[in-house]
């Protein structure tokens, strides 16, 4: 048995220590932060309090979570009647066969995929390229105190579900497979398989909630190369939070562009926006959603992500990212007067 499994640092554990099943030295950050593209679903995730916790296929690694990661030597008895113990005709397999050990695999993977989730945060406050990669620098972002998020969402959960941890990933020079047959039970390796990704992927500083419940959504239509048909209900990969504990709201300079918004300039520190009607009468006006639920709930906790340029000591111009609180506020034309209040970074 190699209970527990080390790999690169970390430490994958049969049993949860102080709740967490995952050893390692990096420090929990005081505050994580949540990165959203502009759209109607990430819109309603933030108006609803909800994270999406992610099946493997909605993930834009595809080494990350991958099938593949999982192989075994050998498969105990045991871990075939729990895999098939809810099936009248169970599989007969003969695990001397390689091929028979890859069917159970496959089928293992399949089952653990509709009973967990994860959720990719990061520690990093302003980060060059996460804003770009995963808000196209037209969207949101939301900061969330670690410890009353974690708190929030397990007070939020239902009997059957389970939240696990959240956990720094393993940025890796090489992913290396794991070999369910060394373990007592699945944990190790199922930790292992969801925690470890190329080392290029480490500018992101994820930090990725695990959370569970049975009979989750399978995003089958997201595999390439596949006739699988999409299960479940989406809905089951919502796990809710009290909104509230939102503690910052901010979006980058392009999320006002002229193609969705009106523009105001009134004053250097002063602008009205207000969002276009959308082209389709069926369409959802998201912007317009997410300012009214910003004015409404915390407009005082409004900030917008800009450039500035500054002289360094040594006489260099240089340009950085820059993030500034703005008080929003909505007038009776339909217009989001948007007031510099000061700059945090």
């Amino acid at each position: 048995m190699k209970e527990p499994y080390e790999h690169n640092g970390f430490l994958y554990l049969e049993n949860p220590v102080n709740g967490e099943y995952i050893k390692h030295d990096k420090n929990k950050p005081e505050n994580l932060y949540k990165y959203y593209g502009m759209s109607k679903y990430s819109v309603e995730a933030l108006i609803k309090g909800y994270l999406y916790a992610s099946h493997p296929f909605d993930l834009n690694d595809t080494l990350d979570s991958n099938f593949s990661l999982l192989i075994a030597s050998k498969v105990e008895e045991r871990f075939h009647d729990v895999l098939y113990r809810n099936l009248q005709n169970k599989p007969e397999r003969n695990y001397n066969e390689i091929e028979d050990r890859k069917a159970f695999v496959h089928d293992l993977y399949n089952d653990f995929s509709t009973k967990f989730g994860v959720v990719s945060l990061t520690g990093d406050a302003t980060n060059d390229l996460v804003w770009p990669h995963y808000t196209q620098e037209q969207g949101f972002q939301i900061m969330f105190n670690t410890q009353e998020l974690e708190k929030s969402l397990k007070e939020n959960l239902l009997d059957g579900e389970d939240y696990l941890g959240v956990y720094p990933i393993n940025y890796c020079d090489v992913l290396k497979t794991i070999d369910i047959g060394y373990f007592k039970n699945l944990f190790p390796p199922f930790f292992y398989f969801t925690n470890v990704k190329m080392k290029c992927w480490s500018y992101e500083n994820e930090w990725r909630l695990v959370v569970s419940r049975g009979n989750m959504y399978f995003p089958h239509t997201k595999l390439g190369l596949s006739r699988g048909q999409d299960f479940g209900d989406i809905k089951s990969r919502f796990f809710y939070y009290d909104k509230s504990l939102a503690e910052r709201f901010v979006v980058v300079k392009n999320f006002f562009y002229a193609r969705s918004f009106y523009v105001v300039l009134e004053l250097p520190s002063i602008f009205k926006v207000k969002p276009k009607e959308p082209k389709c009468t069926n369409e959802v006006n998201y912007h317009k959603d997410f300012l009214d639920y910003i004015v409404e709930n915390f407009s005082d906790k409004f900030y917008l992500s800009d450039t500035e340029g500054l002289t360094q000591d040594d006489g260099n111009y240089v340009i950085r990212r820059v993030t500034r609180r703005f008080g929003v506020v909505k007038n009776s034309e339909g217009f989001y007067v948007l007031t510099r209040t000061e700059m945090i970074s």
